[in-house]
């Protein structure tokens, strides 16, 4: 009987630290080139556009920005996924504000260089082109704070577009592309909390019944 508890157990604890799959690269725009350049970030929405082939689920972003001092970057990123309008942005498919994962990869005559991870609810879009905007802090805060979003080598894409906070003109070219990569939303084993209770209520039920059946057999 205790081995079948112990082993009912074991089973339970499989269930609860199943670890997610790595999500998969939905596009990839190129990282950082070693140009220690890029666009500010926090007094403009700097936007660049990807293409997709097919129907793709995003539910991840990366990029990498550049802080010239230490209060450059606000503690969040607003992002927008917006439809293509020609050469710029049209409109807003969805937006959001994140807190990403900060991590320091490097310093540069610039200041130091960071690698910014954010999560965003799935997201369904179909075959085309679209723009990836970002801006430093919350879309209200327009004060220039020298957090650069850094950039990466030319590639077969238009240039980066860039909006000043508050202005009513449209979109300028800021004549760069930019270091982001777009991820799958991840498919994660780890079932849920409801699915979870069953599944633990069903194996102790299971072995409530076997220590049952054993007595009667005995």
């Amino acid at each position: 009987m205790l081995k079948r508890r112990s082993t009912l157990l074991a089973l339970a604890a499989l269930l609860v630290g199943a670890a997610p799959a790595s999500a998969q690269v939905v596009y990839d725009n190129g990282g950082p080139a070693g140009m220690n350049n890029g666009n500010e970030m926090t007094a403009w929405r700097q936007a660049e556009d990807f293409a997709l082939a097919s129907q793709a689920t995003i539910g991840g972003v990366r990029f990498w920005g550049l802080a010239l001092n230490e209060s450059a970057y606000q503690g969040s990123i607003f992002w927008e996924i917006l439809t293509n309008d020609g050469t710029q942005p049209g409109a807003v498919v969805a937006s959001g504000l994140a807190t990403p994962g900060l991590t320091m990869t490097g310093t540069t005559p610039l200041g130091p260089r960071y690698q910014l991870d954010f999560g965003i609810a799935p997201l369904t879009l179909s075959n085309g082109v679209y723009w990836l905007a970002l801006h430093n802090g919350p879309l209200d805060f327009g004060m220039r704070s020298e957090f650069y979003w850094e950039t990466t080598a030319g590639n077969g894409t238009s240039a980066g577009r860039e909006l000043a906070i508050g202005s009513s003109g449209g979109w300028s070219s800021n004549a760069a592309e930019h270091a982001f990569v777009l991820f799958a939303a991840e498919q994660s084993v780890v079932p849920e909390p409801a699915t979870l209770v069953l599944t633990a209520t069903g194996l102790l039920g299971l072995g409530v019944a076997m220590a049952r059946r054993r007595r009667q057999e005995t």
